[in-house]
């Protein structure tokens, strides 16, 4: 019967499954000439079937199997279509991305590396679905997929990097230069889709609620060419992009050496004036002939869509601003009459680098620094600043925000690390990325050290002030069941700064009669989610298997910072 139980179990969480994605969904009477197109590529690629095709709002597409019956497989395929992409591009490029995108799914010299690629997605997707939903039998599969997950990615990423290489193969074949010039497309039109979203972004400084219609808008900017100096950078940021360790897309430049366009041996310049040349003015665009009349109402139907799903949040920020905008009026009026203080400026330059413009929250954050040199945040923002105006001046602000011991570091090294690599600064971007993975190697060590208490662990005298100590001490009083209350200090061996404290509470175990699990448990979510500690605060009910801590805390000096006395228990009948 224990066997017949857990078979069921084990069938039940077998059939996982996975929501499909979300689009809007193409038929051949819809869109006669892109089905013809993707009929054609399966033949010749010898792919399986393409059960549905959606258009989505994303500036990429690609193929995403979904599993019927989660690891059993009996797979639907889907082919995601992003409008932007089609807007961006020429209808032979689109169908050389096309072509790529098929060749994942099958190919005759890569039915193997196609089966590890469709495996790889259904298991990372179960995964996904096991941690977002409560699924009676998952805990078997979630233990296994945690243990499996890494394991499996560890040998098979050199497969998945290669199938890339391969894909793109299969499209230079069946398309030739279209695909390469296909990819350059998508580097170089890229900025003009990251500055038709800050543009939108900027408006909700401004209207109260989205009435911008965005894919109306970037069918007719995407294909337009940026000038030969905006795409001259484009291209240079991307081929002084590499291939990362984890990475299982090869960066710009491998893609290109691999299919033949570039050499290892050929100089940036060189690479640039090669590439310029494929990147020929867009005609027609990809969705003007697949979708023709189509494509007009599918934007129609994508923009109001998106209005539909950021109206509240919209709303909301336009609230922030004008909130935001009183207050930097208030800060402006107090500068005229007096000096602000620290926290005042740093309010207010951090107000005008969002809300107003950079170049107004640049000389407030230097201005700051002369007062503060350590605000690990001030250098942070004027570094950032500075580097988004190509002012190199901004890595050694971020330098100095490195030095502190809070987030702000890790956020410093991540945004210099992402400007050298950009910048073809090879050294700087590792030595960035070798200290980004000793801070996270720390932060790691810390988190662990700091995820449970035992009474083995030391113990030190808290060092709050009287203050924050009388702050503690009244929010207790308020509990009727807590007689006495102790804090120490853990003694902790990473990340030192930080301070752990210990808040041991015993409680009135007489008004309990008994030891109650369910009275504690609701004891301390009271006390961790309602009292205001100044620090990372971990909270001991000291009663059944925490009693031993009592002993301990008797040693430490000045730990108890509560006491009450305890009422006489009540008779029983």
């Amino acid at each position: 019967m224990p066997l017949l139980v857990f078979l069921g179990i084990l069938v039940r969480a077998m059939r996982v499954t996975i929501e499909p994605p979300e689009g809007i969904e193409l038929t051949a009477k819809m869109a006669p000439r892109l089905f013809r197109t993707i009929k054609n590529l399966q033949q010749s690629l010898h792919t399986p079937p393409i059960h549905r095709v959606l258009v989505t709002p994303e500036y990429n597409a690609g193929v995403a199997p979904i599993p019927r019956v989660g690891v059993l497989g009996w797979y639907q395929n889907y082919l995601l279509v992003g409008l932007p992409l089609m807007q961006a591009t020429s209808p032979e490029e689109f169908r050389a991305l096309l072509a790529h995108e098929l060749g994942h799914l099958e190919g005759q010299h890569n039915r193997f590396t196609s089966w590890i690629y469709r495996l790889n997605r259904t298991w990372g997707q179960i995964l996904q679905h096991l941690e977002e939903r409560k699924h009676r039998g998952a805990w078997i599969f979630r233990i296994f997929l945690k243990w499996y997950m890494p394991y499996f990615s560890a040998y098979t990423f050199t497969l998945r990097r290669l199938h890339e290489y391969e894909a793109d193969r299969i499209s230079a074949r069946l398309t030739g230069l279209h695909h390469a010039s296909a990819l350059v497309r998508l580097v170089v039109q890229e900025r003009h889709w990251r500055d038709l979203w800050d543009g939108i972004a900027k408006l909700a400084y401004e209207q109260p609620r989205p009435t911008v219609a965005p894919y109306t808008e970037a069918g007719l900017r995407l294909r337009e060419s940026p000038g030969t100096e905006q795409t001259a950078l484009a291209l240079k940021q991307a081929l002084a992009m590499q291939t990362e360790v984890d990475d299982t897309h090869p960066a710009f430049r491998e893609r290109l050496i691999a299919l033949g366009i570039l050499s290892a041996e050929q100089s940036d310049e060189q690479c640039i004036e090669a590439l310029i040349a494929l990147n020929k003015p867009l005609t027609e665009t990809a969705a003007g002939f697949f979708l023709g009349e189509l494509h007009r109402h599918l934007s129609s139907a994508l923009d109001q869509m998106w209005r539909e799903t950021v109206q509240a949040e919209w709303e909301q920020y336009y609230q922030y601003v004008e909130q935001g905008r009183q207050r930097i009026a208030d800060l402006e009026r107090k500068a005229q009459q007096t000096h602000l203080c620290e926290e005042e400026l740093w309010e207010l330059a951090q107000l005008k680098a969002e809300l107003q413009s950079e170049e107004q929250a640049i000389p407030l954050l230097r201005q700051l620094l002369t007062q503060a040199p350590a605000h690990s945040g001030a250098n942070y923002l004027l570094g950032q600043l500075l580097l988004n105006h190509g002012d190199t001046e901004g890595l050694d602000y971020l330098n100095r925000a490195m030095q502190s011991n809070d987030q702000t570091a890790l956020n410093a090294l991540y945004t210099a690390y992402q400007f050298a690599r950009e910048h073809g600064l090879d050294e700087q971007a590792k030595q960035y990325a070798e200290r980004a993975e000793q801070y996270l190697a720390e932060l790691e060590a810390a988190q662990e050290e700091r995820s449970k208490v035992i009474p083995r662990d030391q113990f030190e005298p808290h060092d709050l002030t009287t203050e924050q100590v009388a702050g503690i001490r009244s929010q207790l009083a308020a509990y009727a069941e807590v007689r006495t209350a102790y804090l120490v200090r853990k003694h902790v061996k990473h990340m030192v700064h930080q301070p752990l404290y210990v808040l041991e509470v015993v409680p009135h175990v007489a008004w309990y009669g008994y030891y109650s699990q369910r009275r504690t448990e609701n004891l301390l979510k009271r006390l961790t989610t309602e009292i205001s500690f100044p620090e990372d605060t971990y909270v001991i009910i000291l009663i059944g298997p925490n009693k031993p801590f009592r002993k301990v805390l008797q040693r430490v000096p000045n730990a108890r910072i509560f006491d009450r006395a305890m009422p006489q228990p009540r008779e029983r009948s």
